[in-house]
C-alpha cells in the first residue's frame, strides 16, 4: 500500500521514472504475495502506464492497458474513466489524436464534477491539436464554470484549459491563465 501511495505521489510531482520503479515494485509485490485486491492491482497498472507514457517507454504498453481496460469497463466505472484517460494519453504519445479524441470525449462526459477540470483540459488539448477551436473553447468555458466552486487545483486546471485556447486564438488573457497554471505547485505533473 505504501509503495502505491509513493508511486502516486511521485507521479503528481512529475518524477515519472521514479514513479515507474515504485509502481513496478508494488505490482511485483501484489503478484508475488497473491494479494486479493484486484482494484488496487488495476490502479497500480494504471499508475505504471502513466509513468511509462511520460518517460516514453511505450513498447508493449498498449496490450497491458487494453487488457486492463477490458476488465474495468462496465464493472468499475471510476477505474474505467482513469484507464480511458491513460489510453488517450498513449494515443497522443503515439501520434493518433483522432483516437485520443474518442477516449478523452468519453472520459470527459463520464467524469465526476471534481474530475471535470482534469479530463476537460485533456479534451481541450486534443481538440486544439485537431484544429477544433470552437469545440475546445466551449469545453474550456464549461470546465471554467463547473470548477469555479471547486478546489484550487480544479480552478488551476480550468485556467490551463482556458489558457490553451487563448494561446491558440491570441487572446490577451492567455498568458495570465497559463501562468496561473504554470505556477501552481499542485499541477507540476500537468
Amino acid at each position: 500500500r505504501n509503495a502505491y501511495s509513493l508511486a502516486s505521489q511521485l507521479l503528481h510531482m512529475g518524477e515519472y521514472a521514479r514513479a515507474a520503479s515504485w509502481a513496478r515494485w508494488a505490482l511485483d509485490v501484489v503478484d508475488r504475495e497473491q494479494v486479493q485486491d484486484g482494484s488496487r492491482r488495476l490502479q497500480i497498472i494504471n499508475q505504471l502506464a502513466m509513468a511509462r507514457i511520460m518517460t516514453g517507454d511505450l513498447v508493449g504498453l498498449r496490450n497491458m492497458l487494453e487488457d486492463a481496460q477490458a476488465l474495468v469497463e462496465g464493472s468499475l466505472p471510476g477505474l474505467a474513466v482513469g484507464f480511458r484517460s491513460t489510453l488517450g494519453l498513449l494515443e497522443l504519445a503515439e501520434g493518433r489524436p483522432a483516437e485520443a479524441l474518442e477516449l478523452f470525449n468519453a472520459t470527459y462526459h463520464a467524469s465526476q464534477r471534481k474530475a471535470r477540470a482534469r479530463y476537460g483540459y485533456q479534451l481541450v488539448r486534443v481538440l486544439l491539436e485537431l484544429d477544433r477551436v470552437a469545440d475546445a473553447r466551449r469545453v474550456a468555458a464549461d470546465v471554467w464554470e463547473v470548477s469555479s466552486p471547486g478546489e484550487s487545483h480544479e480552478r488551476k486546471l480550468a485556467a490551463l484549459a482556458t489558457g490553451m485556447v487563448g494561446a491558440v486564438t491570441a487572446e490577451a488573457t492567455a498568458a495570465d491563465d497559463l501562468l496561473e497554471a504554470l505556477l501552481a505547485p499542485e499541477l507540476i505533473a500537468e
